[in-house]
């Protein structure tokens, strides 16, 4: 539904783009060809008396609203102005009317509350990246999750883009409401060359999300050994652990990339906090477990007062839960090192993979 709407959006536009039109008459072009594909559409714009910044939503959402008016939040997601349209879609003469004729290049489109420019950076339309630049669209603006544009170029990895937004954007190091920097998005996806620039503009190659992950981190994770490569030259930390206790090591580890385990190995990553990771994990399960099955036993068993009981729980779940601590530890210790020697050993041929 809302898909076909856009797609109607997109065929006017197109229409008039073919045929021509200029300042003036855009307007009027775009009104004559919405009323005949779709009136009631058409009637809530004129509605809003034609306003150009009006936010457009499908007809078949309209005819509901009218029924019943507590539906208009449902259909967020749906709108969508001239402009953002235009833009997503690459139509620069279209913009530029819609600009003169003065469309805002900050009005919110849809759930994600993108603007005009989030898409063109998305879509790599350095054209009209620049317009709305030179009309003074804010380089900085944030969606819903807190996204600018330099973090839709740098994920999707348009190099063009990335280079004019950041000629413009004082913040190279912004993060989402989770906390991703550009950064973070390009190595992530792999866009090496979006890496590059962006470290040349003083990107934090260390900067932590709010899980802990670093850039690095991301492009262990999923596997872009160049993008590693880049980041360990510009001196990321290759022992950081996320606020799950992981490395980086621990990624490529469990994802099996042994030549970028042993890249990361080869600098100085330290296998011992995969080995404490897991320890960790099974010592305070086990820990766990005796603290409620001690007291438990204690209560039917015996006819000791409650403070003892209590003292006994916690002492037995300190000391079964450091117990398993260590032989977690020793177990994870010898079965990661059998790994690992395979990863030192696996790439003298350049093809074999076995982590």
């Amino acid at each position: 539904m809302g898909s076909e709407f856009e797609e109607m959006l997109k065929e006017i536009l197109q229409e008039i783009n073919d045929q021509g039109f200029n300042k003036d008459n855009i307007i009027d072009k775009i009104k004559d060809k919405l009323q005949e594909k779709d009136p009631r559409v058409y009637n809530g714009w004129k509605d809003n008396k034609f306003d150009i910044d009006h936010l457009f939503l499908p007809g078949t959402m309209l005819r509901m609203i009218a029924k019943d008016t507590k539906l208009t939040g449902f259909f967020i997601e749906y709108e969508r102005t001239l402009l953002y349209v235009a833009a997503e879609h690459g139509h620069i003469q279209i913009v530029e009317n819609l600009l003169d004729n003065g469309a805002k290049t900050g009005i919110k489109n849809g759930y994600c509350k993108e603007a005009p420019l989030h898409v063109a950076a998305k879509h790599g339309h350095i054209r009209i990246v620049e317009i709305l630049s030179k009309k003074e669209a804010d380089i900085d603006l944030k969606n819903r999750y807190g996204e600018t544009p330099l973090h839709y170029a740098a994920k999707y990895g348009h190099t063009q883009v990335l280079e004019n937004l950041l000629g413009r954007s004082t913040n190279v190091n912004v993060q989402s409401e989770v906390g991703r920097t550009p950064l973070h998005d390009a190595a992530k996806h792999g866009r090496i060359e979006v890496v590059k620039h962006l470290i040349e503009k003083e990107a934090d190659v260390n900067v932590q999300s709010k899980v802990g992950r670093t850039p690095l981190h991301n492009a262990a994770k999923h596997g872009h050994t160049q993008v590693v490569e880049v980041l360990l030259k510009k001196g990321a930390d290759v022992n950081i652990q996320d606020r799950g206790g992981r490395t980086p090591l621990h990624y490529a580890v469990q994802r099996g990339y042994p030549k970028l385990a042993k890249l990361l190995l080869n600098d100085g990553a330290d296998p011992s906090f995969i080995h404490r990771s897991k320890a960790i994990t099974a010592g305070v399960a086990v820990g766990i477990l005796a603290a409620i099955v001690t007291p438990l036993a204690l209560v039917y068993a015996t006819a000791l007062p409650a403070l003892a009981i209590i003292g006994i729980t916690v002492a037995s779940a300190l000391i079964v839960g450091g117990i398993s601590y260590g032989a977690a530890y020793k177990s994870s210790e010898h079965s990661l090192n059998s790994k690992l020697s395979e990863v030192r050993c696996s790439n003298v041929d350049g093809n074999k993979q076995t982590v």
